[in-house]
């Protein structure tokens, strides 16, 4: 027996750390396995060593100077960031001059639709990526734009909740009319 079919027993490959983030099997569909090729478990790396090693993998593709982007999307990226720039602006407006309340309400839709079309605009942008790669890992980073979306609703509802509630119990305050 070769190298070659050593690595592969039933279909199912050994894939070492570095190349699949734990020290786990892979099957030949990508499906990855509990068990090694030997029937003995394998153990699994905790979250945040993945997490860790993924942000860093990440970090690493960013650096890499082979990878050309297209025009469309450094544009997008600068309007994104310009468009964040201009909703702290507004934000501290808000902050600073909250008399106005025809000010605050113009500045305030105005940057919710600038920010708005600016994420509409980076999404858009990068979801045709999602037909090029097999369907496993289309599916999976389906998965992880949708965890990224609820868990930023998460976010956002709890710490407007956490504004709302300060507000209303701050002195001078809102009168409480719930």
């Amino acid at each position: 027996m070769s190298d070659e079919e050593k690595k592969t027993v039933d279909g199912v490959q050994e894939v070492s750390a570095g190349d699949a983030g734990n020290s786990s099997a892979v099957s030949s569909n990508g499906a990855e396995s509990d068990k090694s090729d030997k029937g003995a478990p394998v153990p699994r790396k905790n979250i945040f060593e993945i997490s860790v090693e993924t942000i860093s993998y990440i970090e690493k593709a960013e650096r890499d100077k082979t990878i050309h982007y297209r025009n469309r999307d450094k544009t997008s990226t600068i309007f994104l960031f310009l468009a964040l720039l201009c909703a702290a602006m507004f934000a501290f407006v808000l902050v600073i001059s909250p008399e106005n309340r025809y000010l605050c309400v113009a500045l305030a839709l105005i940057s919710d639709f600038l920010f708005g079309m600016a994420i509409l605009w980076y999404v858009l942008l990068r979801f045709g990526v999602l037909r090029t790669i097999e369907p496993r890992y289309a599916l999976i980073c389906w998965q992880l734009m949708l965890g990224a979306g609820v868990l930023f609703a998460f976010y956002t509802m709890n710490i407007a909740f956490f504004f709302f509630t300060l507000y209303r119990t701050m002195p001078g305050g809102a009168p409480s009319t719930f």
